[in-house]
């Protein structure tokens, strides 16, 4: 057991923005810089499966971190044509914060955990080109798509302590880090994807999705419960839930283009 507490919340999908009521509006935005910027990777070049060493994996997941969460902001400002989601700006230094504690965790350099840093620039700048046209994103992709677990069923992966700590990613594919324990005192196994009912971190199995409005005070420190995905037009009580990452008006929707830009906090 790791003695340390655990604070997992919905980091992964923070964007940082501030809701408003001018759709659009660029005052007080953020320039996002969107550039094709070499990411400082030697040797690895768009679509190479390859991990770089644990200096460069943190340097590496720190810049496309903030590059990634500064695009899809810019995006929510400038292309969400929901009139209830509507976003003006987008603060800076919450963004860096965030993606700093990120990626200063230490699976990230123990060998445990490694990052595809050349896919994941790939990635990102896509991301950065679908915002420039409000082009429909993929809102089920995120920057752990790009993080590989190494370690095996039965295998400890207790996460270090933080918000949404990437140390919960280390097990092999296939596998998730289940979590036993209570938020003082808690322990991580490699186990497989969870099911209807079972603790979660974003981890359940296919056709399921981890609801956090099901955790209660008691549970042990992780995001919510595994439930049973709704399909397109059944009832939904937040976007996660819809395989279109889109649940408007409490059923799961197709998103529209402009629509894929319009994050909301599950």
């Amino acid at each position: 057991m790791r003695s340390h507490p655990l604070v997992l919340g919905a980091l992964a999908l923070m964007t940082a923005c501030a809701c408003g009521t001018t759709h659009g509006s660029a005052d007080g935005g953020l320039d996002a810089g969107v550039t094709a910027a070499d990411t400082g990777v030697d040797g690895a070049t768009a679509g190479e499966d390859a991990d770089v060493d644990a200096g460069e994996a943190e340097a590496s997941f720190l810049e496309l971190c903030v590059r990634h969460r500064v695009a899809v902001c810019e995006g929510n400002v400038s292309c969400c044509s929901i009139d209830e989601r509507r976003f003006v700006r987008c603060d800076l230094a919450p963004i860096e914060s965030a993606c700093r504690d990120l990626a200063a965790d230490p699976a990230l350099s123990d060998g445990t955990l490694t990052w595809r840093a050349a896919d994941a620039e790939e990635f990102v700048h896509r991301v950065e080109l679908r915002r420039l046209e409000c082009d429909e994103r993929d809102r089920s992709a995120s920057l752990e798509d790009f993080l590989r677990g190494t370690l095996g069923a039965g295998e400890t992966c207790t996460p270090f302590g933080g918000d949404a700590p990437l140390g919960r990613l280390r097990c092999q594919e296939g596998l998730r880090c289940e979590l036993t324990g209570d938020n003082l005192d808690y322990a991580g196994v490699c186990a497989p994807p969870g099911v209807g009912g079972d603790s979660c971190m974003d981890d359940c199995a296919s056709g399921f999705w981890c609801n956090r409005r099901l955790r209660v005070l008691s549970d042990p420190p992780f995001e919510g419960r595994c439930e049973a995905r709704p399909n397109r037009g059944e009832a939904c009580v937040a976007d996660k839930a819809c395989e279109s990452v889109l649940c408007e008006e409490s059923v799961c929707v197709d998103a529209t283009a402009s629509d894929s830009w319009c994050s909301q906090q599950d």
